[in-house]
């Protein structure tokens, strides 16, 4: 345990030992970002002995902005998830931020948030990890704070360090040919005068390197992006007070569970977005996508299209050569002169203080098969939703398993899961599952959880016996506010918090998916009613002598 001086915060203590060594364990938590901070409350509120340990100087991970180091959001950046998603089941964000919040409105929430639950206590800032190893039930963790190393003693170790540890570059030789300069989306702060009057080639598909994009238009010369794969694209919002990712209630997520319903509403969906938008939602045709829509990540930054109609910046496919400052791009003849290069191809996850450590062997991305003390959070990605409303729900079930509420399975059938879970993830997410190994549906993932800590309402038993409830449930936008109504001290905050929310999107959202599939279902109807009748008098006027 920690060696203190006098003054100095103590790590965890031996009162209640007895229980300690029963139920209540020694708790690393490594990484001060958002799951960090949610894991850190609910093991603590939970009776864990937890600490968090995060490398840097404060506590924000990615949302605290550093104009002067790699890594984190950049100065203008927003969410691409809407705040029904962003806030914690316990305590909501500000009625008064926007829809999207700004990065600064996150890291001032996520110190609030560490303030009303007492944690700052419990947070240990400038604590480097250097080597995590297990021996017999104990865990030894080899901290470095001030040069000094030192080992202290844990029952489980919960990793909250996320995805974007490494940033990711295109392995092609082709590449090291290119004679500009380069740098990725991981350094990017906002557009510099290194930038001004050139001709920058931005490559990736995904929100980064469209906002990227469409703020470096602004200084530079040209910007062409270039991404290998078609991509959807869909608006964030429809208004300013309505959020899309709000348009799924429990009600439309049942319907679509059913396999044929699921296909017809895709394309009623599709439709609707070709209608609007053109190909793909976003009428270019190079970047024409080559899966059904909700089969692989969605992209919610369709301000770059505005960019695109004056000429600011250029859609390209993949590229296909390099010389020099000439790239040649897919079904293009000519070379374009690129003074800068851009990669946005995103970030592979790294634990170096663990060695050699394969982190595909987690059951449901969570617990690590071989030892369930050796745990990961945040190491998920939604379709649509966001990172930190599963993380909370994967911290819920942490703790409860730590604390033995909760018990996991067998290590066959987690491994047989594992692969099943492969097979699924490689049908559903076609494009993607290779590179977003961690791709997930948000609410089929979500549902599990709850369904693990039963924390999931009985919708058949409230529909007989509060059916008003039942149909505000049943229409409400998903939020993590869901998991707390079957507790007892809070579900009477939860559902009130839910009902506001409801009652929100009552008022501004005048779109239904049940009225659009009904309507729909109603014009083919009528259109096969008209191709029948059709066929009929064309079969009677050639039978006619």
């Amino acid at each position: 345990m920690f060696k203190t001086k006098a003054g100095q915060r103590v790590l965890y203590s031996n009162a209640n030992k007895k229980a300690t060594t029963q139920t209540i364990k020694k708790i690393a938590v490594i990484g001060g970002g958002w799951s960090g901070l949610y894991a850190l409350k609910i093991l603590r509120e939970d009776g864990h002995q937890a600490v968090l340990f995060e490398a840097s100087d404060s506590i924000g991970g990615i949302w605290k902005y550093q104009e002067n180091q790699p890594g984190g959001v950049w100065q203008s950046t927003y969410t691409n998830s809407s705040k029904t998603y962003l806030h914690a089941s316990d305590y909501p964000l500000p009625e008064a931020l926007p829809l999207f919040p700004h990065h600064s409105d996150i890291l001032k929430y996520l110190h609030n948030y560490a303030t009303h639950f007492h944690l700052w206590n419990h947070i240990y800032c400038q604590h480097n990890i250097i080597n995590l190893k297990k021996s017999g039930k104990i865990w030894f963790v080899s901290i470095e704070q001030n040069s000094v190393v030192t080992n202290y003693e844990f029952d489980a170790v919960v990793i909250c360090t996320g995805q974007s540890r490494v940033p990711v570059v295109p392995s092609d030789h082709m590449f090291t040919h290119f004679c500009g300069i380069t740098m990725h989306s991981h350094e990017y702060k906002y557009p510099t005068e290194q930038m001004k009057g050139k001709s920058i080639l931005i490559i990736g598909g995904g929100e980064s390197a469209c906002e990227i994009a469409n703020e470096v238009s602004s200084t530079a010369e040209c910007v062409y992006l270039s991404m290998r794969k078609g991509r959807w694209f869909q608006p964030k919002h429809n208004g300013p007070h309505l959020a899309l990712d709000t348009r799924n209630p429990r009600k439309a997520r049942m319907i679509m569970k059913n396999k044929f319903l699921h296909s017809y509403a895709v394309k009623v969906y599709e439709m609707l977005s070709i209608a609007s938008f053109g190909v793909g939602g976003h009428g270019i045709d190079k970047w024409a996508p080559k899966v059904p829509m909700l089969s692989g990540i969605v992209n919610k930054s369709r301000e770059v299209v505005d960019k695109i109609t004056i000429g600011k910046v250029i859609p390209q496919q993949g590229v296909i050569d390099i010389k020099g400052h000439s790239i040649w791009f897919e079904n293009e003849a000519q070379p374009t002169h690129i003074d800068m290069i851009i990669y946005a191809t995103g970030y592979r996850p790294e634990f170096s203080f663990l060695d050699n450590y394969n982190s595909t062997q987690l059951y449901k991305l969570v617990f690590d098969i071989e030892d369930s003390t050796l745990c990961f959070i945040g190491m998920v990605r939604p379709l649509f939703g966001s990172i930190p409303a599963l993380a909370e729900l994967q911290a819920r079930w942490v703790s409860a398993v730590f604390k033995g509420t909760v018990k996991l399975p067998s290590r066959e059938k987690m491994q047989k899961c594992i692969q099943q879970d492969a097979i699924y993830q490689q049908q559903k997410f076609p494009v993607d599952y290779k590179r977003v190994p961690y791709l997930v549906d948000h609410f089929e993932y979500a549902d599990y959880i709850t369904r693990q800590l039963n924390a999931q309402p009985n919708f058949w038993w409230l529909f007989f016996v509060n059916n008003k409830k039942w149909r505000i449930l049943m229409n409400a936008p998903w939020t993590p506010f869901e998991v707390l109504l079957n507790d007892p001290e809070k579900q009477g905050q939860a559902y009130k918090n839910i009902v506001k929310e409801y009652r929100l999107k009552k008022e501004t959202n005048h779109f239904s998916l049940s009225k659009a599939l009904f309507a729909s279902g109603v014009g083919i109807a009528m259109a096969m009613t008209l191709l029948f009748q059709l066929s009929i008098k064309t079969i009677s006027w050639l039978l006619k002598e």
